[in-house]
């Protein structure tokens, strides 16, 4: 009968005292000997503090008969007796920056290990300081665990002598400064860095077979490095970098591939019969192959008809290539809409077997040019030309190197004027038909020269608006 007794006090005092909701549960069957007295063999039923302890068996163990939470932790001395990885006497059991209240009740770490996933780093020093997952040996998810990655080497002592407390944190935990130091977070935090030092992010070498985020020899192939991306750069294009916010909607743009030249005639005519079949419907085509930003302005003096075709322009085959275009003049008296037709005759082939490739070239939209002026300018503020597209200036894109990764893009700023695919219905006086063209150059925006068009060039120059190709964005 007296056992009985003392079970229920120790049940009730249960109920009662803080973090013993789920004693019961907690205590194992078989109660736990210390020093040589069982707390269910105890007839001492005095519990001053009601922690579920007896005044005799907390004076036996050295705790405090008067406080229910001896080493003041915030877990009362009853639940850390009845667990074996904690210490009733001892705040931080484990001496890993945490006391045994925040391993146990709010981060789910261990209160026994000081380095819960073993990437060597302290479990306190990886939330407080570092920031990172301290269940997790690989808080950014890209093959290269906490440990190396905070400490910026593959061998890093770190691995052979993990932190400790009395060592304290890693002070200047690495970063690799892209975009910028201001706003770069610990490579830890970061899937795009490099670890291993061969410009490739660590994110794509964990995403593909070839490739090893913790060995430099092995690497993933580049996006120039494809068919289709051989084949373009052959063509005069260049992949431009994204991975930043464009037109401020929130979402982070991707790269495009665009050529570096507006575009040249390459002397092989497209017949006027052919573009007159390919574009039918003047508004239709328009409607398909461009942007109308206004849609709501009424159009007043529009005749939706087919081309006729003793009055359209003969369109040509273009080229883009660096050393093709030497003493060709810009095609600057080109409408967009034949511009769009010689784009869509263009044809990109293969150079291992000579086939066409199945890529969508077009003319530019607004944002892909916004973006190329952007990065352009990023290029004039850290120390450049303002003519070089560089990766990691406004973000990291991981399909082409983040370092050494440039070009030069030509034929971009306020002399050269250019057709995008974006259009503004506008009138402009009775004889302009009523679609204008946004027309980018350098710090201006010009809307001139409607769709049906006439040549724009001063006399004897090739000042006028032209255009240049890009496919659509790659994400």
């Amino acid at each position: 009968m007296k056992i009985r007794i003392i079970v229920l006090a120790s049940i009730i005092t249960l109920m009662i005292s803080g973090c013993g909701e789920n004693r019961a549960a907690d205590a194992p069957a078989n109660k736990k000997e210390v020093g040589g007295v069982s707390l269910i063999e105890d007839d001492d039923t005095t519990d001053t503090d009601g922690d579920g302890l007896s005044d005799k068996y907390e004076l036996a163990h050295d705790l405090n008969a008067t406080n229910p939470d001896a080493d003041g932790d915030g877990l009362d001395d009853y639940y850390e007796v009845h667990h074996d990885n904690v210490d009733p006497l001892n705040p931080d059991s484990d001496d890993d920056n945490l006391t045994d209240y925040e391993e146990v009740m709010t981060y789910g770490t261990k209160p026994d290990d000081s380095d819960t996933d073993g990437d060597c780093l302290l479990d306190g020093f990886e939330i407080k300081n570092y920031e990172t997952d301290p269940k997790d040996t690989d808080t950014d998810a890209d093959g290269v665990e906490d440990g190396i990655e905070v400490y910026g080497d593959l061998q890093t002592p770190c691995l052979i002598n993990p932190e400790t407390e009395t060592g304290g944190a890693n002070k200047t935990p690495a970063k690799d400064g892209i975009p910028d130091l201001a706003t770069d977070v610990i490579d830890a935090l970061d899937p795009t860095n490099d670890s291993d030092g061969d410009s490739q992010a660590n994110i794509k070498e964990l995403n593909c077979t070839e490739g090893d985020p913790k060995d430099a020899t092995k690497m993933c192939p580049y996006i120039f490095e494809s068919e289709e991306g051989q084949a373009l750069e052959e063509h005069g294009y260049s992949y431009v970098p994204g991975g930043f916010d464009v037109d401020g909607d929130g979402i982070k743009e991707g790269g495009f591939w665009m050529s570096r030249y507006q575009a040249r005639s390459s002397g092989i005519v497209i017949p006027s019969e052919t573009v007159s079949e390919k574009v039918g419907n003047i508004n239709q085509f328009i409607s398909t192959n461009f942007e109308i930003l206004n849609r709501n302005v009424q159009v007043t003096s529009y005749t939706e008809s087919a081309l006729d075709e003793t009055k359209t322009l003969a369109g040509t085959q273009l080229i883009f290539k660096e050393e093709e275009i030497a003493n060709k003049p810009r095609i600057s008296h080109f409408t967009p809409y034949l511009a769009i037709v010689c784009l869509n005759e263009y044809r990109l082939k293969s150079k291992t077997t000579g086939e066409d490739l199945n890529v969508t070239i077009t003319m530019p939209t607004l944002k892909q040019y916004m973006q190329i002026k952007m990065l352009l300018d990023a290029d004039l503020a850290n120390n450049g030309d303002g003519r070089h597209i560089r990766n990691g200036l406004l973000a990291t894109d991981t399909n082409v190197p983040l370092f050494e990764y440039n070009f030069i893009i030509d034929e971009f700023g306020s002399g050269h004027k250019e057709y995008v695919r974006n259009l503004i219905q506008i009138r402009i006086g009775p004889n302009k038909d009523p679609y204008g063209v946004i027309v980018r150059g350098g710090e201006i925006m010009d809307i001139t020269e409607g769709v049906s068009g006439a040549l724009t060039d001063g006399a004897g120059q090739t000042n006028g608006i032209s255009f240049r190709a890009a496919t659509p964005y790659l994400y």
